[in-house]
């Protein structure tokens, strides 16, 4: 959902945007959502484990995800949390390294301008700049909003994961 707007003003403006997304189960479009993102194609990466939390649509219209912004509590939830507290980025980085082989399929065959990547999670960033510079694309970073949704903060983190971050 991060990337909604956006692409609808990239379309906007004469642009054929690709959104390449982690995919949250339960996460469904409302009816104006969809008709806005007709002909927007997006490439879902289905991860091992879910850790979406739920978040308002872009208009408001309906809520999405399936679990609360409050700190997670099963067991599940605790061992990742600390999982992210020791590795460096965040435990996303994971994802995206076993999905590279499709990230690299997806650019080879859109052949994108521009590669745009926005955080959270940090890895997004972290493979669209690995991707701009495999494929010798201009990327754009995204800062926006640090840490929305994320329930892991740099403190906490050992020395050398944020020698590493």
């Amino acid at each position: 959902m991060r990337p909604f707007r956006f692409v609808i003003h990239m379309r906007e403006l004469g642009w054929e945007p690709t959104v390449v997304t982690i995919d949250a189960e339960g996460q469904e479009l409302t009816e104006k959502e969809a008709r806005l993102l007709e002909g927007i194609e997006v490439v879902r990466i289905k991860p091992p484990y879910d850790r979406s939390v739920t978040a308002e649509s872009q208009l408001g219209l309906a809520p999405i995800g399936k679990r609360s912004l409050k700190p997670g509590k099963n067991p599940m939830d605790r061992m990742l949390n600390g999982m992210d507290r020791l590795f460096p980025v965040d435990s996303w980085l994971i994802l995206f390294w076993m999905k590279q082989r499709e990230i690299i399929e997806t650019i080879k065959r859109v052949q994108p301008d521009v590669l745009w990547s926005t955080g959270d999670p940090w890895s997004g960033l972290v493979i669209g700049e690995k991707m701009s510079r495999r494929f010798n694309i201009p990327w754009i970073a995204d800062f926006r909003d640090p840490w929305t949704l994320c329930e892991v903060r740099s403190d906490g983190k050992s020395p050398l994961t944020q020698a590493m971050d």
